[in-house]
């Protein structure tokens, strides 16, 4: 019988906000050595601003969710104290 891992984070979200915001990143500094238009510089860092707000408003969120020790204990520990008062 084998253990079977089980995580609560979305995953796809926070790899699609890192790669756009390591795209971002790398995209500027090979415009900034080409010299090419500043419009797209300015596009590209403002892209990779957000995307770095969006990896920690995810990481915040779920955070929030989990509880402070980052499993949810705290919360199964609740629902279970208020259970057994309810019997």
């Amino acid at each position: 019988m084998g253990t079977r891992i089980r995580s609560h984070r979305p995953v796809l979200p926070c790899l699609a906000l890192l790669t756009v915001a390591v795209a971002s990143v790398i995209g500027n500094v090979l415009l900034s050595i080409q010299g090419a238009g500043e419009l797209f510089g300015v596009a590209l860092g403002i892209l990779g601003i957000l995307s770095v707000l969006g990896l920690a408003l995810f990481a915040g969120r779920n955070q929030a969710h989990r509880g402070p020790s980052g499993d949810g204990t705290r919360f199964r520990v609740r629902e279970a104290i208020q259970r057994a008062a309810a019997k």
